[in-house]
């Protein structure tokens, strides 16, 4: 699983830049996804650092609670 840096709403859903091994990457959610994932859009729009995402399965999870913190300012 990999960290969400930033999200976006989009028309279509919403839109989150995520740090992969590789590079950032940028994944769209359809908001039918994440309704059948059970994740509240407007958390994940305020508080995208609570969240993991796996872009090649399509899946946003929450981080558990200790991990929680917002990452900090430079």
């Amino acid at each position: 699983m990999d960290e969400i840096t930033g999200t976006e709403r989009v028309k279509e859903g919403i839109m989150l830049r995520v740090k992969t091994k590789t590079g950032e990457k940028e994944v769209l959610f359809e908001f039918r996804d994440l309704i059948a994932m059970k994740v509240n859009a407007l958390h994940l729009l305020q508080f995208p650092y609570k969240y993991l995402c796996d872009p090649p399965a399509m899946i946003i999870i929450r981080k558990p609670r200790g991990s929680r913190k917002p990452p900090e300012k430079e």
